[in-house]
């Protein structure tokens, strides 16, 4: 366990497996987490490998592991992003442990399990609609019952823009053009895993609305560009370049770019961007050589 890294992926790739492939295998190394220290380079490996195993026994020592230490930060502040990435969670009582930890009095320990519950979200967005949605209800309820001041707001839009959920697209609206500069930008980049056509259309509308904003400019591409560009996307992205006068920003080459991305995807490109009146010659080339791209299935 203290070779090389190559050697130490390998082990830890070892016991993940076993903990997938024999339920009861979590007995045979939980000796080896008793009384052990945390800071321990062997606890560290094995604790990597039980963080990123779909295994109840394993998610059940973490909930015990999380219960045990809820009022540590320092060690939460190690574990709990890594559960939000790593970890599948499939037991309930883990899911209760983090659960509580975003009800702790300490500030720092609730927006760590926040954040950690709302990548699990995004984890299950695509695959488990169920528990994307209990896990967008826990982030709800907790938001609800605090003082909703912009330390919680902020709190709250992070997550949304974690999970993707997409029951709060219209949450989210008024936030876009909050007074408090730093709500407006956290309420857009909320917005970057919510891909309904609703959300398309706002974005849409707002690329256009703000498009002599160079910094809401550029937050919205960074959102956009997550995304396929749908119709309304590709339609108000032609206008915004055809609407900006000798202005030399770089979010005009990046939709150019994110339009050459998708080229092939797109079989009416060519007909939709044949005659646009952009202003700016360099970006005009550029658009129009989009024309000649292939679709990937012609």
């Amino acid at each position: 366990m203290n070779g090389p890294p190559e050697k130490q992926f390998e082990f830890v790739s070892k016991i993940k497996a076993a903990l997938y492939l024999y339920p009861d295998y979590f007995k045979n190394i939980k000796h080896l987490l008793e009384n052990s220290d945390v800071t321990d380079k062997k606890y560290q490996i094995i604790f990597s490998a039980i963080l990123a195993a779909e295994s109840i026994p394993s998610q059940q020592y973490l909930a015990q592991f999380l219960k045990d230490h809820s009022t540590d930060y320092g060690i939460l502040r190690s574990v709990l992003p890594q559960i939000g990435i790593m970890t599948y969670v499939i037991d309930s009582s883990l899911m209760r442990s983090l659960s509580l930890l975003i009800s702790s009095r300490d500030k720092d320990i609730s927006s760590l399990a926040g954040l950690a519950i709302s990548n699990l979200s995004k984890q299950y967005k695509f695959t488990d609609s169920v528990r994307h949605r209990v896990t967008n209800a826990i982030l709800f309820a907790h938001y609800n019952s605090s003082s909703k001041n912009n330390e919680a707001l902020l709190d709250y839009l992070k997550q949304i823009g974690n999970s993707g959920d997409e029951s709060k697209t219209d949450f989210l609206v008024p936030y876009l053009d909050d007074p408090d500069e730093e709500v407006r930008i956290q309420a857009i980049a909320a917005c970057r895993f919510i891909l309904n056509q609703r959300m398309d259309s706002i974005l849409s509308k707002w690329m256009l609305e703000k498009q002599k904003d160079s910094s809401m400019c550029q937050n919205l591409c960074n959102v956009i560009q997550l995304r396929f560009p749908e119709k309304i996307i590709r339609t108000a992205i032609y206008k915004f370049l055809e609407g900006q006068q000798n202005v030399n920003w770089p979010v005009k080459e990046q939709y150019v770019d994110y339009l050459r991305t998708y080229a092939d995807e797109i079989p009416s490109l060519a007909k939709e961007i044949s005659g646009l009146n952009i202003p700016d010659p360099k970006i005009k080339e550029s658009v129009d050589a989009l024309a000649d791209t292939k679709t990937w299935f012609h």
